[in-house]
């Protein structure tokens, strides 16, 4: 295992609607750790660039323990570890800086594309590791058929590509907010309605699965439904289907916290909410 710190401050723009530092920030963040420890074993992003040697994201996990708003400052702390197979499985951790308080933590697992000129040791496997590590991932079953599913198209952007033309964590996670927000549309819960409710749900993380890596330009279509609501917590489901074969070739599954918008609280679902949502839940024992 290897292990690397950088220290960031949080800026005007890295704040979402809801005046907190937004999911895909913290991936930057997270990406930039991911780079230093590259360089501080020896592989450049020269080198990386020069062999074309791009990183293929497998799966990826991120979960939310304590929001962050502007000029946050945070320690990012990266732990690299090393498996079976070339397998790269990065645990980090954003923190308040110089002290314990996680605000967000995040697993990124994958492979480069060709073998890297190192000395790297790869020990290990994901199994042997998976009991000691906070955040094992979360299995995402296929969908049974058994509700509606509200279907969105989705291009994907040049602009979101990385230099070596990948579209990384955070490019991903722009899929499913984009997805969350028209789920919410296309279900009627505008800004109006969310107050008469009294109700608000909190993104509180997502087990990101990639199958296949999109490419620039692509026009993919995303489905998107419940998966369950278990109390104070709702369950989201999104794939994201290749139409030429139609192909899954990216599913989450993503977790919220149903709040009370004016006690700021947690709290069950509105009945009226659930009442929109009915048709759409696939689980719907709760």
């Amino acid at each position: 295992m290897h292990t690397s710190k950088i220290s960031v401050k949080t800026r005007w723009s890295d704040l979402d609607t809801q005046r907190h530092v937004t999911s895909r920030t913290y991936e930057d963040f997270f990406l930039e750790g991911r780079y230093l420890q590259l360089k501080e074993l020896g592989i450049t992003s020269n080198k990386l660039l020069d062999t074309r040697n791009q990183f293929e994201l497998q799966e990826f996990k991120i979960s939310f323990f304590k929001e962050q708003n502007l000029d946050s400052e945070l320690d990012i702390i990266s732990h690299l570890y090393l498996l079976e197979g070339n397998i790269f499985l990065w645990v980090q951790e954003a923190l308040e800086k110089d002290s314990n308080n996680k605000a967000c933590s995040s697993f990124t697992k994958g492979k480069f594309i060709k073998d890297l000129d190192s000395s790297l040791t790869f020990s290990g496997n994901y199994e042997s590791l998976k009991a000691s590590l906070d955040l094992p991932f979360n299995p995402i079953s296929q969908f049974n058929g058994n509700c509606d599913q509200i279907l969105n198209n989705y291009t994907m952007l040049y602009s979101d590509r990385g230099m070596f033309f990948e579209y990384n964590n955070s490019s991903l996670l722009r899929i499913l907010e984009e997805s969350r927000w028209y789920f919410s549309t296309e279900i009627g819960l505008t800004e109006k309605v969310i107050h008469e409710m009294d109700m608000v749900t909190f993104f509180m993380g997502a087990d990101v699965k990639v199958f296949s890596t999109p490419e620039a330009g692509e026009k993919l279509l995303t489905k998107i439904w419940i998966y369950k609501i278990d109390k104070i917590r709702l369950y989201m489901r999104i794939d994201v289907i290749r139409p030429s074969n139609n192909q899954v070739i990216i599913s989450a599954l993503e977790e919220q916290l149903i709040v009370s918008l004016s006690k700021r609280r947690p709290r069950r679902a509105n009945p009226d909410f659930v009442d929109k949502i009915q048709n759409l839940i696939e689980l719907k024992d709760f």
